[in-house]
């Protein structure tokens, strides 16, 4: 543009020579004027200039501006592809639950149905076993004057049949199975006891009146079986019948009869070993009518059992004193025959020193109750009864020992120490200690010769009765009876875990033992040896700091014994045992 006003100004200026008519002056200000042309030309172009630089300036902002709107719809984009990713991924897991269900439901619906063909076809596998175990139950008539509950065992509570397992059974509650069909209803009770060592089964306790008894029970499977009684009217003994041995698939029946002297608490025992399968059902006890039944004597009478009953005096009893000896008055409020003044049986009814009996007459006279009595050496005579007794500090057996001295030397007839070696008990004084290592408990102070563990029975290892107490709970006491020791068992709950003395061997024989006993809480002895277990005894509650004297036996002729002790107390409390003890009689 700038090139064709410099063409145009310069034609101008060539007519201008040509016509001859500009002056000197109009040629001066014509340069003049071109020359302002150019630097407005110059200044209009540089501000074109400028101006397109500004225009550049703006296209570079507007193509940043749309460099940054790229970005951004680069951002959108990519978010949307994210939002867009992240719905399908929903709708695919959507869909994915949608036909988990649908699938589960399908799979539920077939399972049910396969289930309940299944249920239906067991139902009625069950509905036929059941109806052959029905067809196979056989009822019995009861029988009459049966005083046994649950004699069928057709009532069971806890695993266990009602009525059944009273205190002196000692067979494990887990070896009392319940058995169908019974030789009479729907069940029996299985009785196990692999073991040649017999196990009792007991009814829970019966109050019998004194007279004949017979018990029947069925029997069939395989091992040996006997019945009896226990009784705490007659000693707290055992009586049994002789054992039979049961080998048949068939029921047997076995009878047993049997009297009881005196009203009492009787338990019903089955005593049992080597069982492979020994099933018993339908006992029944039943006490014999007698001619006594229908009459009521006095307590200071016997029924006489005759064709005609009749009441008779028990001896030594009266009711006038026409029923006792001419040298007896009767009492008649206690209905007892009792001695006339200076008349006796015996030299003790003189009552005095200097006196006895003259068994002629009946009378007391002067004399010495002790002429013509020979006594051991180490007893001396009673001056007033005129029979022997132990002489002072002398003893027969241990029972005799209620002093310091707890044991008994039967062969100086002395009470002596609890560490004397006629003690069988190997550290029955307690006062041997030592520190120990146990599994599990680490290490500590234990007594010597207990703690035991396990036992050598002939050729096997019996771990029956083991210690199974913490040891951290036998504990060594200084507060002793006698000597410098005695065990505390700091035990707080129960049933107690036991404490048992190692095995040890003791000679043929019988012996007399006792421990001493004090605290606040329970305690219980127990033996076992190769004779097998011995009755438990009782539970006893102390809460005395004085000691008690506690005795108890070990019968003949055994090996292997150990001693084992249950105690237990309250948080509050501990048992203390001193001066255990066992020496044989003579």
């Amino acid at each position: 543009m700038r090139t064709a006003s410099l063409f145009i100004l310069a034609a101008c200026l060539a007519a201008c020579d040509d016509d001859d008519s500009p002056s000197s002056l109009d040629a001066a200000t014509a340069e003049d004027s071109t020359t302002q042309t150019d630097a407005e030309v110059d200044a209009a172009d540089a501000e074109r200039d400028a101006a397109d630089a500004e225009v550049d300036a703006a296209d570079a902002e507007v193509d940043a501006a749309d460099a940054e709107r790229d970005a951004a719809d680069a951002e959108i984009d990519a978010a949307d592809a994210e939002i867009d990713a992240e719905i399908d991924a929903e709708i695919d897991a959507a869909d994915a639950e949608i036909d988990a269900e649908i699938d589960a439901e399908i799979d539920a619906e077939i399972d049910a149905e396969i289930d309940s063909e299944i249920d239906a076809e067991i139902d009625s596998e069950i509905d036929a076993e059941v109806d052959a175990a029905d067809a196979e139950i056989v009822d019995c008539d009861p029988v009459e004057g049966n005083l046994l509950e649950n004699g069928g065992f057709e009532d069971w509570s806890d695993g266990l049949p009602i009525a059944s397992y009273g205190s002196k059974s000692d067979v494990g509650e887990a070896h009392v199975v319940q058995h169908t069909p019974g030789y009479c209803g729907r069940y029996a009770v299985e009785l196990q006891n692999e073991g040649s060592s017999h196990k009792r089964f007991t009814t829970s306790d019966l109050y019998l009146k004194s007279g004949h008894y017979t018990l029947k029970y069925y029997a069939k499977g395989q091992g040996q079986i006997r019945s009896g009684r226990f009784s705490d009217s007659d000693n707290n003994n055992y009586r049994y019948s002789s054992y039979t041995d049961v080998h048949s698939e068939d029921w047997q029946e076995i009878t047993h009869t049997f009297n009881i002297a005196r009203d009492g608490i009787v338990q019903v025992v089955f005593s049992f070993h080597s069982t492979d399968g020994l099933f018993i059902d339908e006992v029944s006890l039943v006490r014999q009518p007698e001619a006594c039944d229908e009459i009521t004597c006095n307590e200071w009478e016997s029924c006489n059992n005759n064709t005609t009953p009749n009441c008779k005096l028990l001896a030594g009893r009266c009711n006038t004193g026409d029923d006792c000896n001419e040298w007896e008055d009767c009492d008649e409020t206690q209905h007892s025959c009792v001695h006339k003044a200076d008349r006796c049986s015996s030299h003790c009814d003189c009552g005095e020193s200097g006196k006895k009996c003259d068994f002629d007459s009946h009378s007391c006279v002067s004399g010495d109750a002790c002429d013509g009595v020979s006594c051991e050496a180490w007893q001396s005579c009673d001056s007033v009864c005129g029979v022997c007794r132990l002489a002072e500090d002398r003893c027969h057996k241990t029972s005799d020992c209620k002093g310091e001295l707890p044991a008994c030397d039967t062969s100086v007839y002395r009470c002596v120490e609890a560490t004397n070696e006629v003690n069988v008990i190997p550290n029955g004084g307690f006062e041997n200690w030592d520190m120990y290592q146990f599994d599990y408990y680490g290490e500590h102070l234990m007594l010597d010769d207990w703690y035991g563990s396990e036992f050598y029975n002939g050729d096997s290892v019996d771990t029956r009765f083991a210690s199974e107490i913490d040891p951290s709970l036998v504990i060594q006491s200084t507060e002793a009876r006698s000597g410098n020791s005695a065990l505390r068992i700091a035990q707080h709950k129960r049933p107690a875990d036991r404490l048992t003395s190692e095995g040890f061997e003791i000679p043929n024989g019988s012996y007399s033992c006792a421990y001493y006993v004090r605290g606040k809480g329970s305690m219980r002895l127990h033996k076992y040896s190769s004779a097998g277990e011995e009755p438990w005894m009782p539970w006893v509650d102390y809460d005395t700091n004085e000691w008690q004297r506690v005795e108890f036996d070990i019968r003949s002729n055994v090996k292997n014994m150990r001693i084992i002790i249950y105690a237990n107390s309250p948080e509050d409390g501990y048992i203390e045992i001193d001066d255990m003890v066992c020496t044989k009689n003579q």
